[in-house]
């Protein structure tokens, strides 16, 4: 089976490595799955028939020939998984630029070395001695024959016990024996009693993180400016960079972010045609306009006309916020943010050119550094400030949150790259990159697991991966800014795409009070979301992959610690995303839908159906073929 050449490889890889230790223990789990799928199929397959089973049937055919597929698949690879490597798994490493994979008959790896190889077969000569051990003890010491249960029982396996009527060891019987026996060591090694205070324990930290959060939200408007004005001064005085000049952003923007933020600008611009939702106004001659303004502004290269555009493009969506949102508090909220990060932005700039600099003799450079990061630190909703854009969530349409997400924010993310990468003083000292980002991404990775709304959801996933996309801020290397570059694609693609499959359910209202089932009504809306889901994930093979292991390697560079909160806050965003995808999209099988939601297939848009059709193929034809993401960059990925 498939299952032996990859265990054998890890096996090997880990000998190879001198890591003895971990590979008994892997193999140690290894037999504990064994017993589980044993018993797991006992009590499935091998149980006596039931009330509730003696109607049952085979699969329909189709099952059938899949399942018949997948298991000849799996003995072909078996015996010959070099099949696999050579055709499929070694291209994709080439492409990654990682080292090949030697395999031959069997999994067996000239790579490994006659050590490892040795290692390997003394495990499996251990295993046969360990199992022959096991059936010996339980020969010598079963229970003997008595007249009258001779033939009713006496076999190692069940302990002597005398078998049912039905003449076999039934899954209960094994269960209840499999206990008793082995009860004290169930009782200590319950891992599941492990998990599930694990997982208790985190959605209590997350309900309680959400409880100041939305105290927050209540206050968001004055608290905008508070917290503006206290990361202010804590950049400008507590972590001041070293005297330097700041000439402002000249590089040119990477074609395939322009490309991306583009791209997701007409998706939601074609979407917001056909979008149901009634209000004050229409939303696609905004949705034009401020798309245009924001590529436009990427395309340019003088700095100067480059902040304009963009700010143009921010101060607009004031006014379509103003008209869209339900509160006056979500209103001025946002108005509060552009105004600030406006502010910011051209601030910094000013204090930037060269004339105000020599007038000053450089003291300048440190306001406008404090400028420059305040106004990404507050328009990106960054620790402290994440409690804002929560505040919108369920105030705006599902495509206006992600023009703001998808477009702006990501063109705003991109301008303060650019300014970044001219001066590299703009992170200094490491220690504020180091931290802040991997407390954003983990606070709100933490706050996804008690969410209940898809929208408030995406918004705290934007929030987790912009702590991605500025770690690389805190490690100049080539890698950590290709990782930028194709995460911040992926992030406008799959955001646009996610909140795209919103705008359906939203226009019937589907999305109010506790959505469930909703894939069945929406089925291309929910396809839609869950190949946006696995692209902000960085699953392969979409393209979300290609820019997140570029930023856990970065990490993995600049320490350990760090790459494990981040790794930790992928686990918890991918255990919110699949519960969010379980809940609400398939609903829990066991419940049926209430009588007055509708069942049957919603007849979705045909133009909605195209867009989320198009944004998944270009996030897995980016992720299979990158080096045609390569030519928009100039090289390679």
């Amino acid at each position: 089976m498939s299952g032996f050449a990859s265990k054998w490889m890890l096996y090997a890889a880990a000998l190879q490595a001198g890591w003895a230790v971990p590979a008994m223990v892997a193999w140690a789990v290894s037999l504990g799955t064994v017993f589980l799928c044993a018993k797991a199929t006992s009590a499935v397959f091998l149980g006596p028939t039931t009330e509730a089973t003696k109607d049952a049937h085979e699969s329909p055919p189709t099952m059938v020939w899949g399942m018949g597929f997948l298991a000849a698949g799996s003995i072909i690879l078996g015996v010959a998984p070099q099949l696999a490597v050579n055709y499929l798994l070694n291209p994709i490493l080439n492409a990654l630029q990682m080292s090949a994979v030697n395999v031959t008959w069997l999994g067996l790896s000239s790579d490994a070395g006659s050590f490892s190889s040795v290692g390997g077969l003394v495990l499996a000569v251990f295993s046969l001695i360990v199992g022959g051990a096991i059936y010996a003890v339980a020969y010598v010491s079963r229970q003997p024959k008595v007249a009258g249960a001779a033939l009713a029982g006496g076999g190692i396996f069940t302990g002597g016990e005398p078998l049912s009527a039905q003449g076999r060891l039934t899954a209960g019987d094994f269960s209840s024996i499999f206990l008793q026996n082995w009860h004290e060591f169930f009782r200590w090694s319950n891992v599941d009693a492990v998990y599930l205070r694990v997982w208790s324990g985190l959605q209590a930290a997350s309900r309680g993180l959400g409880v100041v959060v939305s105290v927050l939200e209540r206050k968001a408007t004055i608290l905008v400016i508070a917290f503006a004005a206290l990361v202010f001064a804590f950049v400008r005085w507590i972590v001041p960079a070293p005297q330097s000049s700041y000439t402002g952003g000249q590089l040119p923007i990477p074609l395939v972010l322009i490309a991306a933020v583009g791209i997701a600008a007409v998706g939601l611009f074609l979407t917001s045609f056909v979008n149901g939702i009634k209000g004050k106004i229409s939303l696609w001659p905004f949705m034009l306009i401020i798309s245009s303004l924001s590529v436009a502004g990427l395309l340019v290269e003088n700095p100067w006309i480059r902040l304009g555009l963009l700010e143009s493009a921010a101060l607009l969506t004031v006014v379509l916020v103003w008209f869209t949102a339900r509160t006056k508090s979500a209103k001025f909220t946002y108005l509060a943010i552009v105004l600030i990060s406006v502010f910011c932005a051209v601030g910094s700039e000013v204090l930037a050119q060269g004339v105000i600099a020599n007038y000053f003799q450089g003291e300048n450079w440190a306001w406008s550094r404090a400028l420059l990061i305040t106004g990404i630190v507050v328009k990106l909703a960054a620790v402290p400030m994440l409690f804002w854009l929560l505040s919108l969530a369920d105030e705006l349409p599902a495509l206006v949150l992600g023009l703001i997400i998808a477009v702006v924010d990501i063109a705003a993310l991109v301008e303060f790259y650019v300014g970044a990468i001219d001066q590299f003083s703009v992170c200094f000292p490491h220690s504020l990159w180091v931290w802040f980002p991997p407390i954003t991404s983990l606070l709100a990775a933490l706050l996804m697991l008690s969410q209940r709304s898809l929208k408030r959801l995406l918004v705290l996933s934007s929030v987790e991966d912009i702590g991605f996309l500025l770690v690389c801020l805190a490690y100049w290397s080539d890698i950590g800014f290709k990782g930028v570059i194709f995460a911040a694609a992926t992030h406008a693609l799959a955001k646009a795409l996610l909140f795209i499959s919103l705008s359906g359910p939203e226009a019937d209202g589907a999305l109010e009070g506790e959505p469930k089932g909703l894939a069945a009504r929406y089925p291309v809306s929910a396809f839609g979301f869950l190949f946006g889901m696995l692209a902000m994930l960085g699953i392969p093979p979409t393209m979300g992959f290609i820019g997140r292991w570029r930023l856990y390697e970065t990490a993995v560079q600049i320490g350990w610690p760090l790459a494990g909160v981040f790794i930790i806050s992928s686990i918890l965003a991918l255990i919110a995303y699949t519960l969010a995808l379980t809940r609400i999209w398939w609903g829990p099988p066991h419940e049926p839908s209430p009588p007055s939601t509708p069942t049957h297939p919603t007849k979705e848009p045909f133009v909605l159906q195209t867009v989320i059709v198009a944004l998944v193929v270009l996030l897995l034809a980016g992720g299979i073929w990158p080096d045609a993401l390569g030519m928009l960059l100039g090289g390679r990925p």
